[in-house]
């Protein structure tokens, strides 16, 4: 580990008792979910520095620590020592004097990590009472010097003795905050980093500036996050393939055929925009659960899927309309009229050809046939683009949500993730203004017409960045 007392970029050493949660801290503080968390006490040995980066440039770091193994016995060597002793000189001689005692090997880690780093960051789970150890490692860190924050990481509803540690943990640090590194959110870190800028005027100015180029770089996620969103809609919306038709060979039949190809390649088209989102959140190892009943527990082509998410049918023909289509037109552009469907019932692809009368169900995907048609001698059939527009408010919907719960997943927290329990916040596009749900059918229009869409992809992008920045702004950072 390099020493960074000097260093420009601040740097905190985070300590603790063993499998008190130190890993999990670091890991959210960092969005690094590659820290490997364990309930097993003691698997952390050696003290890990892990760097908070922007642009490749380091804006913080925080060193993850062993837990203390005889905090007692190390306590009672450092009261022969100075009073005034710097905690640098502290690290030398205790692992010095203990060189070699395999007892003491944690201790003199944390030791030493205190010292090369600016502050300290005490973690303790406050679902235990406080006992000899526990005082033993506080005046340990008060005699080091160094400014030090506690954190009581909360495990879950268990606090029964909180009280009590607070009453302690005010005697021997700076400051004191409750955080959940299992849960919390990108505006609970930053809480988190207000309250250590106000623990050192020495680092007051350094840290605001931290915060300011975090909150910064959330922006520049959540724009660039509408950017992949804009461009799955418009490589969905403007999607067609081809299959030549062989003599004898019935054109229904080619296309039926060319059905379960067409969906898995939007499938696969918004399984790619989705890692995309995840990788703009840092998230290496994530897993969404999707058996779960929530709004995105089903396929793409479910029926479920079609009736939950996207515009009713009034909507539809309304948005339709203001898109520009004629009125005719724009039923058929909402509804799809004289065209395939297709969703999934049970896992089984199924496909059929209906019209608007009767009961024929919103959930099925509209698919254009553009014909039979010579190329090149050959005759081929081409299916696509996608007919109506609701495919576009669909896409929209799942990749907001998949959005909100991804840049809301704390790295720390290793189940599955299971987006309907997250996103009570989130206005799905049937809640929209009309003026913003135009913004979607004006763009999917001109891609199903194969038109120029610069002006339409401008003005979604801004109606995107406005949903999600509503959001984020009612959670009160």
């Amino acid at each position: 580990m390099m020493n960074t007392e000097h260093s420009e970029v601040l740097s905190f050493a985070v300590v603790g008792h063993p499998n008190e949660g130190k890993s999990s801290v670091v890991s959210t503080l960092t969005e690094r979910d590659d820290i490997r968390i364990s309930s097993t006490p003691g698997e952390t040995e050696h003290a890990v520095e892990y760097t908070v980066e922007l642009d490749h440039k380091p804006l913080l770091r925080f060193v993850d620590t062993p837990g203390f193994q005889v905090p007692r016995k190390t306590l009672k060597w450092l009261s022969k020592r100075p009073v005034d002793e710097d905690a640098q000189a502290i690290s030398d001689s205790f692992n010095r004097d203990f060189s070699g005692r395999s007892a003491f090997v944690h201790d003199g880690r944390i030791l030493q990590a205190v010292a090369e780093t600016h502050g300290v960051l005490y973690v303790i789970d406050a679902g235990k009472p406080i006992g000899p150890d526990d005082f033993a490692e506080m005046e340990i860190l008060r005699r080091l010097g160094k400014t030090r924050m506690a954190i009581i990481n909360s495990k879950g509803d268990d606090s029964e003795f909180e009280d009590q540690w607070r009453a302690a943990l005010n005697r021997h640090f700076n400051a004191v905050r409750r955080f959940n590194a299992r849960e919390a959110a990108f505006e609970e870190r930053i809480r988190l980093l207000s309250a250590l800028r106000l623990t050192g005027q020495h680092w007051e100015e350094t840290l605001e500036g931290v915060i300011s180029a975090l909150e910064n770089d959330r922006e520049g996620r959540f724009s660039r996050a509408a950017d992949i969103i804009c461009s799955l809609i418009a490589d969905c919306m403007s999607k067609t393939i081809k299959a030549p038709l062989k003599d004898g060979e019935k054109p229904e039949d080619v296309q039926l055929s060319m059905m379960p190809s067409y969906a898995d390649w939007l499938r696969g088209r918004e399984a790619s925009a989705q890692k995309e989102i995840r990788e703009e959140f840092r998230h290496r190892h994530f897993e969404m659960d999707l058996n779960n009943d929530d709004l995105m527990n089903h396929d793409l082509f479910a029926r479920e899927t079609w009736r939950v998410l996207g515009l009713n049918r009034k909507q539809l023909a309304t948005v339709s309309a203001l898109a520009g289509a004629a009125a005719g037109a724009a039923m058929d552009l909402a509804l799809g009229e004289i065209t395939f469907g297709i969703f999934m019932a049970g896992g089984a692809l199924l496909a059929g050809v209906s019209g608007l009368a009767g009961s024929r169900p919103l959930s099925q995907m509209k698919v254009r046939v553009a014909g039979i048609n010579q190329q090149l001698g050959r005759r081929y059939i081409e299916l696509g683009p996608p007919k109506g527009v609701q495919m576009a408010f669909i896409l929209v919907d799942r990749a907001l949500l998949y959005l909100d719960t991804v840049s809301r997943w704390a790295h720390a927290k290793r189940e599955k993730a299971y987006p309907g329990k997250l996103l009570s916040t989130l206005p799905m596009t049937r809640q929209w203004s009309r003026k913003k749900q135009a913004a979607v059918s004006r763009f999917a229009v001109k891609l199903i017409k194969g038109k120029s869409t610069e002006q339409e992809l401008d003005n979604l992008r801004i109606v995107l960045i406005n949903v999600i920045k509503t959001v984020e702004e009612s959670r009160d950072i």
